[in-house]
């Protein structure tokens, strides 16, 4: 990768970091929310294709195997940003509990719900996370780091509310 290749990967680095703050200053549903959208952004850049089940699922297996990769994508993505469900009740939206994120919940009453804890701080650290080691694999891999380029000159990024840059 030559120099201004590198200088452009970082400002792109920059610039998504900036992106996944707003999902910190998103409040309750709505940060869960644009944290899903949040992945599926990030694997268009990591796959320098358009959003797709494919890409979504096979980037969270990489860098969030902690989540039912499918499952997310499905209900979690689709559903709420679609439809504002999660089609099973599986998940249980929390911003407290984060010694029981991703582990099922303790169930008063009906036994047959099965639900697991879905913590807020914990999902932005692993959003976090897997940024910063897909940040990493453009450096190390300068293919990827390329491709990265191409899609960020095709589509731009919006963030902080400033438009598309």
């Amino acid at each position: 990768m030559n120099l201004a290749e590198s200088r452009e990967l970082q400002r792109i680095g920059k610039l998504l970091r900036a992106a996944i703050k707003n999902v910190y200053d998103a409040k309750h549903m709505g940060a869960f929310i644009l944290g899903f959208c949040a992945i599926d952004w990030m694997s268009c850049f990591y796959f320098n294709r358009k959003s797709s089940e494919e890409n979504y699922v096979a980037f969270m297996r990489r860098f969030m195997k902690m989540y039912d990769a499918e499952y997310f994508y499905k209900n979690l993505r689709n559903g709420l940003v679609h439809n504002y469900t999660d089609h099973g009740r599986q998940y249980d939206f929390r911003e407290h509990l984060a010694s029981r994120h991703l582990k099922l919940r303790p169930e008063k009453g009906d036994r047959n719900v099965r639900m697991f804890v879905l913590n807020l701080a914990s999902f932005r650290t692993d959003l976090t996370l897997a940024l910063r080691h897909m940040l990493q694999e453009f450096e190390n891999d300068p293919e990827r780091g390329r491709n990265a380029i191409l899609w960020f000159r095709q589509k731009g990024l919006m963030y902080g509310g400033r438009g598309t840059v």
